[in-house]
């Protein structure tokens, strides 16, 4: 009986070990992300001035992280963070390999959001007449351009259209180790 009692406990602890950060450790864990900004980052100054972005004056961050209320709203408050010095050389990701896709992938043509790829194992043809240079208009109702612009902090470039493009792919593939909340959609969409 004492084993089956100590098995039972410890099929117990592992569950109990998994939990959401408390508010300490997000704010630690925001302050060790701004610090390496503030020992390595480079071009602080010129971002400073350029985008009137100030990486260092964390008080309004620290407020936000205090008010997450899960692990993926804490990195979702990092993402952008990180995306505020529109800066191609950095990102924030975590470790995840799920992916979140639609089966077709899109690009800018003419500032349209157009299909310029599609997995036909995914998506058969009889079932789903999209064919490449069809334009997507919304994802779930939203229109394009309003998710252009809410997912524009996965995908931030050195300029806008660049931005755009990387955006624009977000949309149909959707990497959690960039996008802390791709698990969230449903198991369909409507476009």
């Amino acid at each position: 009986m004492k084993n089956f009692a100590l098995i039972c406990l410890l099929g117990i602890v592992p569950s109990s070990c998994i939990a959401q950060l408390t508010v300490q450790q997000k704010v630690q864990d925001f302050r060790v992300l701004v610090g390496h900004y503030n020992k390595y980052y480079a071009p602080y100054e010129w971002k400073k001035q350029l985008f009137n972005f100030d990486a260092l004056l964390i008080s309004p961050w620290l407020d936000r992280v205090a008010k997450t209320t899960s692990d993926l709203d804490f990195y979702e408050l990092c993402v952008e963070y990180v995306a505020s010095l529109n800066d191609t050389h950095d990102s924030f990701g975590m470790p995840s390999d799920f992916v979140a896709r639609l089966g077709f992938t899109t690009d800018l043509y003419d500032n349209k959001l157009l299909v310029d790829s599609i997995n036909r194992t995914l998506i058969p043809l009889a079932q789903y007449p999209i064919v490449n240079g069809d334009e997507l208009v919304s994802i779930d109702g939203v229109p394009v351009e309003q998710l252009l612009n809410d997912f524009s902090k996965y995908g931030r470039q050195g300029n806008p259209r660049s931005t755009r493009r990387l955006t624009a792919a977000r949309l149909t593939i959707r990497p959690q180790s960039v996008m802390p909340h791709a698990a969230d959609v449903g198991d369909t969409a409507l476009v």
